[in-house]
């Protein structure tokens, strides 16, 4: 059997932060005894050790420098929600190398999060913020608008690991709970998720025609494109939320202020933005309909923890020749020819 060997590159060279030696050990115990463990602090040692990686955990690399610099490369566990996208893996992709995202360790914040955003829009919370910090008591001003979430139709674009999460909680609330993607949901995932009608993506404008609340998640399949554009906009209900706690240009970000300035939708809170930190200019900062968080979707101080756990279990599939969890899919286009 050919040497094979794992590197670990989770750094960030800036501020000197590394994962710790403690961290790395399920990694450790999950690695074959003939496999090499390497682990880089920095873009230079990365790129000295890439010839010779098979396995690699962390990326801190563009995919076409894994690709011209990484030609045993077989697989690939990202820890970063920013590198999943079809610009990023698209070269690895195409080169049979199979990757495999964190969004199953991002997930449970991720639905925290977007149940808060989703109350937040329903319980008129940021207009109360406002309120108290005018010291006016206005119970009468914002009952009016004050929606329930329960016996409500929320709506799930894209079940990965994220919106499965996200689609059970809503469920467990009592929503009527539609969901999209059902192409990406493994046996285990889709098990958990009875009470949730399923489909494919294509089913997306009933969904939207359907949904009180949209919400957008991270999609296991990259796309060339937004999900959620101008056309999924006027698909919506003109009193419908949206909620988005995907990654940058799932949502098409021009297209949802146009409908949020004619009202097309009737309001929106956003944990991605197409360019962040979002301009001091930007016109979201102001619509009195949109509520901003700074991607703090994913953020967890067990974050790490769940992250390493991942990637040892793939690690262990994948020196098994078994399934792997949370692996992305390359659109038809993209993924390497066989036979």
């Amino acid at each position: 059997m050919a040497a094979r060997r794992l590197t670990v590159a989770a750094f960030h060279e800036e501020t000197g932060w590394r994962l710790g030696e403690e961290a790395l050990a399920p990694l450790r115990a999950s690695a074959p005894e003939d496999m090499a463990i390497v682990v880089v602090r920095s873009h230079r040692e990365l790129l000295e050790t890439l010839p010779e990686t098979t396995h690699l955990v962390g990326v801190s690399a563009a995919a076409q420098t894994l690709r011209e610099h990484a030609p045993k490369l077989q697989w690939v566990q990202l820890l970063s929600a920013s590198a999943e996208s079809l610009t990023t893996l698209g070269p690895l992709l195409a080169a049979g190398v199979r990757v495999t995202s964190s969004q199953r360790a991002r997930a449970p914040q991720a639905a925290e999060h977007a149940l808060l955003l989703t109350l937040a829009l329903c319980r008129r919370l940021s207009e109360a913020v406002d309120l108290q910090r005018a010291h006016t008591w206005a119970t009468s001003r914002l009952a009016a608008d004050v929606r329930d979430l329960f016996s409500s139709c929320v709506g799930v674009v894209h079940l990965g690991p994220v919106g499965a999460t996200i689609a059970r909680t809503m469920a467990t609330l009592g929503c009527e709970t539609l969901a999209v993607g059902a192409e990406s949901l493994n046996e285990e995932d889709a098990a958990n998720l009875a009470k949730v009608e399923k489909g494919p993506l294509r089913a997306l404008d009933e969904l939207l025609a359907r949904s009180d609340v949209v919400i957008a998640t991270p999609p296991l399949a990259l796309r060339p494109g937004p999900t959620l554009d101008r056309a999924a906009f006027e698909s919506m209900k003109a009193s419908a939320f949206l909620v988005d706690v995907s990654r940058p240009h799932v949502v098409d970000e021009s297209a949802l202020f146009q409908a949020l300035r004619k009202e097309k939708v009737a309001g929106a809170a956003l944990d991605a933005v197409e360019r962040a930190p979002l301009p001091a200019d930007h016109p979201l900062w102001t619509m009195p309909t949109v509520l901003l968080t700074p991607s703090l979707a994913g953020v967890s101080p067990s974050f790490w923890q769940r992250a390493v756990t991942l990637a040892a279990e793939n690690l262990r599939r994948v020196t098994q020749g078994q399934p792997l969890l949370d692996e992305v899919q390359a659109p038809a286009a993209t993924a390497a020819p066989t036979g």
